[in-house]
Formats: structure tokens, C-alpha cells, sequence
């Protein structure tokens, strides 16, 4: 087996490697070229960095990087099922961790499924240690507000500027998929500020619409009070009745997830946030 940069492989040939590995995942994401120019470009993905495991001419494993100043993303890591417990998919891991370590990374994060126990044992041995569980929820295109109307309040719509100068101040720590640089990355980010009359509590929802979807919708608080979550929800899809809506990552401990529920999102899976100093060789 031989490891080789992601870089000298077409996105063609990544798209192939990656889709192979994915198999017969627990939850299906398939690639295109499209969404993993996209994917390299939003999430800050250093094909340099990133590894190609290779029997012979037979591509057998990925494993991506992202790269953001001290801290390393380990992202998209995959081995073909017929190539499967025999090292690689550790060798890609702690070729890539290294890699980081050399461009100056001290911390690397990752996410994996829930149900994904060998992934969850795979990292731990590698010094990893499982520090939050993220959620992602869908709501279907359509589905009828419910009957509790949301309080009386003030409503406005929100620019890309303005919107992202909201999430700066989230009162929690963003998965590497909703940090400030992936929506800026992704652009067309768009956002609704609610106060609400009585309790005056303020926040925002944030979301990317694409054409009757909703990406990235991230709801926070302006002030130090719960966000009036039910409020910008309720609003957003006021407006949107024919988007389908995707919130992801959504830390499983977020104050405003009943809002979420009320609205109709239900969970479609788990994510396992861990992490690892790259200090030395400690984990």
C-alpha cells in the first residue's frame, strides 16, 4: 500500500475513491464533482494535505484534511470494504495528522456518525476523545405551520454582512461546518433578527437558500437570553413555506432545540465531535 496526495488525483478520480468507500455507509452521502469542489472550497480542504491510499492501481482509501491557521479538520475518511482492517485506514489517519503537524497544526477535530462504533474506537486509539454530540435535523418542504402563533414582535430581514457579523457571536463553539469561514465561504448567506414585544429577548436565524432549500440554518441569541428560537423559526418558514430546511451540527445541548422540534425538524442522525492536541505525539 502506498500513500499519495490527494492532490495528484483528479476530482473525478476522488469522487470515485470516495463513493466506493461509502458503500455500504451507515448514512448514504454520495459525491459528485460538483459537491466536492464545493466541499474543498467551503471547508477550507487542503488536497495537499489530504492522502490517497493506493494498492497497486487500485485506489483503495481517502482521507481529507482542512486547514484553518493551528487546527486540523479530519474529514471524508474512507477505506473500500474488501480493503478494510487491515491499517489503512489508521496509516491515512496518522499520515494526514502528521502532514498537519508539519504545516503547523496543534489540534485536529473531526465528527463521526453516532453509530459508527469501529470509527469512534479507530480515533480514540489514535488519541482522540469524544467531547460533544451534534445533531442533524431536517424539516420537509411544506409541512404546515403549527397552530401556536409566535409572539408579536419586530422582524427583519438580514443582509450577507450583517447576517454573518450575527454568528460571530454564537455563545457556544461551532462545528468546523458553521464556523464564520464556512459561510463565508459558501456565500449567499442570508439571515432574519427577531425582538419579540413582551420578553424583548433577541435573535437571529441565519440560512443559504437554494432553490427550495434551506442550508445551514443556525439560530442565536443577540443577548445573553435564550434566542426567541420559535420566533425566527416559525417566521423563516412563514416565508419559505415551499423549502425543505437542513440545520446541521447543531450541538445536542443547544438551549433552543425544542423550538426546532415544535417546527416540525426531526433528527436525521448523530454526529460524535472529537478532538486531539497534536503537541509532541500525545493525544
Amino acid at each position: 500500500m502506498e500513500l499519495i496526495p490527494a492532490s495528484e488525483f483528479s476530482l473525478e478520480q476522488l469522487v470515485e475513491v470516495y463513493n466506493d468507500t461509502r458503500a455500504d455507509y451507515l448514512i448514504p452521502m454520495p459525491m459528485t464533482v460538483e459537491h466536492l469542489r464545493e466541499y474543498v472550497r467551503v471547508y477550507d480542504v487542503d488536497l495537499s494535505a489530504s492522502v490517497v491510499a493506493v494498492e497497486g492501481k487500485r485506489l483503495i482509501g481517502v482521507c481529507m484534511v482542512g486547514l484553518r491557521g493551528s487546527r486540523v479538520w479530519i474529514t471524508r475518511l474512507g477505506v473500500i470494504p474488501t480493503a478494510r482492517r487491515l491499517g489503512c485506514a489508521r496509516a491515512m489517519l496518522e499520515h494526514c495528522l502528521a502532514t498537519a503537524r508539519a504545516c503547523g497544526a496543534r489540534r485536529a477535530q473531526l465528527e463521526v456518525i453516532a453509530d459508527n462504533e469501529a470509527g469512534q474506537r479507530l480515533f480514540a486509539k489514535a488519541g482522540f476523545h469524544a467531547w460533544r454530540r451534534l445533531l442533524v435535523l431536517r424539516r420537509p418542504a411544506g409541512l404546515p405551520l403549527p397552530p401556536a402563533l409566535p409572539p408579536d414582535g419586530m422582524c427583519e430581514w438580514l443582509g450577507t454582512d450583517v447576517a454573518l457579523a450575527r454568528t460571530v457571536s454564537r455563545p457556544w463553539t461551532p462545528a468546523w461546518t458553521n464556523e464564520v469561514c464556512s459561510l463565508v465561504n459558501a456565500g449567499g448567506v442570508q439571515g432574519l433578527a427577531v425582538t419579540e414585544d413582551v420578553t424583548k429577548r433577541q435573535g437571529w436565524v441565519c440560512f443559504q437558500r437554494r432553490g427550495t432549500r434551506l442550508d445551514r440554518v443556525i439560530v442565536g441569541p443577540d443577548t445573553t437570553a435564550p434566542a426567541p428560537a420559535y420566533s425566527l423559526l416559525y417566521r423563516l418558514h412563514e416565508h419559505f413555506p415551499e423549502c425543505e430546511a437542513v440545520a446541521e451540527n447543531v450541538p445536542a445541548s443547544a438551549p433552543h432545540l425544542d423550538a426546532f422540534f415544535a417546527l416540525g425538524y426531526t433528527v436525521a442522525f448523530a454526529r460524535v465531535e472529537m478532538e486531539r492536541t497534536l503537541d509532541g505525539d500525545g493525544g
